[in-house]
C-alpha cells in the first residue's frame, strides 16, 4: 500500500539524517519522488528529485547522479 510505503521511506529518511548519511538521504529523496510520481503528484515528485540531485552534486557522486537521472 502506498501510504505504508511512504511511511517507511520517511522513517528511513529520518534515520539517514540522524546518521548524516548524505548519499542515503539523497536516495531516500529519490525513492519518495518515485512514489509521489506513481501517485501522479508530479510537482511534488520533481521537488524530491531536485533535492536528491542537488545533494548528490554537492557530494560529487557521479555514480548515484546517473542513477537519479535515469
Amino acid at each position: 500500500n502506498l501510504k505504508e510505503a511512504m511511511n517507511y521511506y520517511n522513517r528511513s529518511l529520518k534515520i539517514k539524517e540522524k546518521l548524516s548519511d548524505k548519499i542515503g538521504i539523497a536516495l531516500s529523496y529519490n525513492h519518495i519522488g518515485e512514489l509521489l510520481e506513481s501517485q501522479d503528484s508530479i510537482p511534488q515528485a520533481k521537488t524530491f528529485y531536485y533535492k536528491a540531485l542537488t545533494l548528490l552534486e554537492v557530494q560529487g557522486d557521479k555514480k548515484w547522479i546517473s542513477f537519479v537521472l535515469k
